[in-house]
């Protein structure tokens, strides 16, 4: 399904629908017309002969189909909005846009559930890969939601707890994009109806893994089955990191460390969040786009150490060239070790408190003559898919994940990572090596 220049809905051939035919069982029909026609029939998918449900007064159906779907006894869905939607040009792309009909008959009168958002992008010797869209005050936009729908009036959705703050556009190839505002490529994402009072942070992604950020505090209103257009926005360089304050804490080692996460710009702020061996941040952190890997867990391509995972080649510890500290700060920083970190737990004091209403961990040196010296680390969250796990809303009961250089513990295809799970702090854990987690700089200039 998608949609022509007078946001006219059609449907692609062989598109898929769940219907409730008067009862509470969910049946997957074929749409059997044309590519591009803007109505005609469906014919039930072969399934089986005998199926129960209980009995509704009306005929209910939902686009995309999904297995998942349930409608209740008294006519309330449960759907699931899709978090990752797919580029199609000049409109939303294939299972994105969430439509809902309700009957007495078979006469099927589908109402889109959401509405749509167009996003202009601009720039020289630019192709992107993804797109990411949040809103500045956590609003829901996909997952798990329920819809109450009538004959008359027009469909209504409430998400589930669980749902998901993010959504991102991803291309099967790079989308080169045009050189000047008038020439903006136009990229489409369905939107639930939600009103942004803080606004809206965009994320863009391109093929050499730069990332363009753009935050708006602009309150921004999406409304159902209406389009919205932004202003062109040129995609410009990322900005480079600012370098942190190389702080003494009179550790043993004489290692210094940073005074804020890499791509930050004060010890409170999160800042960007890296794939273990990788130096860009991105839209999406898996292993179909891990850099060194062939799609799998069992595929990596580099940092093996065991031929059940991959190709075998020995190295244990990053190399200068796929350390972000390094790659972004200068050679003088880089990611600390696990024996770095151990020392930081063991030779200095660890508090959990709030610094401008960011949780985390001050630590500060035991040593005489450092004892006023501290770092702060904020419980930064994971990224995993295109789905970010906030403090105390992890599948890990992951506060906070800080990468360290070294390959993890067993010859496992994860990376040794650094957990906070106030107050309990642990620094000899494992990751997958593909998700998305902070990294806190040393200096040993």
């Amino acid at each position: 399904m998608y949609v022509d220049n007078n946001l006219r809905v059609l449907w692609n051939a062989d598109d898929r629908v769940s219907i409730f035919n008067k009862y509470t069982y969910n049946q997957e029909y074929r749409f059997t017309g044309e590519e591009g026609d803007n109505a005609g029939s469906f014919k039930k998918v072969p399934g089986e002969d005998f199926v129960t449900g209980n009995a509704l007064d009306l005929v209910y159906s939902v686009y995309p189909y999904q297995s998942s779907t349930k409608i209740s006894n008294d006519g309330v869905l449960t759907v699931v909005l899709p978090a990752e939607q797919v580029y199609r040009e000049n409109s939303f792309g294939l299972k994105a846009n969430t439509m809902v009909s309700v009957t007495e008959d078979n006469q099927l009168l589908f109402k889109n559930l959401c509405g749509y958002l167009a996003i202009k992008l601009y720039g020289e010797d630019k192709a992107i890969t993804a797109i990411s869209i949040k809103g500045n005050n956590e609003e829901p936009l996909a997952g798990q939601a329920t819809v109450n729908a009538s004959v008359e009036d027009v469909p209504t959705l409430s998400f589930a707890a669980s749902a998901t703050r993010e959504i991102t556009l991803c291309f099967d190839t790079p989308v080169t994009l045009g050189t000047t505002a008038e020439t903006a490529t136009v990229f489409w994402l369905v939107v639930p109806p939600t009103t942004f009072d803080e606004g809206i942070t965009l994320r863009v992604t391109d093929e050499k893994g730069g990332l363009f950020e753009k935050s708006s505090s602009k309150q921004l209103e999406i409304r159902r089955n209406t389009l919205s257009t932004m202003a062109a926005l040129r995609f410009g360089k990322t900005d480079a990191p600012v370098v942190p304050e190389a702080i003494d804490l009179g550790l043993p080692s004489g290692i210094k460390w940073a005074s804020f996460n890499l791509g930050a710009t004060a010890p409170e702020e999160y800042g960007y969040y890296y794939a273990w061996g990788e130096v860009a941040p991105k839209a999406n952190y898996s292993w179909s786009t891990y850099k060194y890997c062939d799609g799998t867990s069992n595929t990596m391509t580099k940092y093996c150490l065991d031929p059940s995972y991959g190709q075998v080649d020995g190295l244990s510890l990053l190399e200068s060239q796929d350390d972000a500290a390094s790659i972004n700060l200068g050679e003088d920083w880089r990611m600390p070790t696990k024996e770095e970190w151990t020392e930081l737990m063991n030779d200095c004091s660890w508090v959990w408190t709030t610094v401008n209403g960011k949780e985390g961990y001050l630590i500060t040196g035991k040593k005489a003559g450092f004892t006023e010296n501290s770092i702060f680390l904020p419980a930064a969250g994971i990224w995993d898919g295109t789905s970010f796990y906030p403090r105390n809303n992890s599948p890990w009961s992951v506060a906070g994940s800080y990468w360290s250089s070294n390959l993890g513990k067993s010859n496992i295809p994860y990376n040794l990572d650094f957990d906070i799970v106030c107050p309990y702090v642990d620094s000899n854990s494992d990751e997958y090596r593909y998700t998305g987690q902070s990294i806190r700089p040393v200096w040993n200039g």
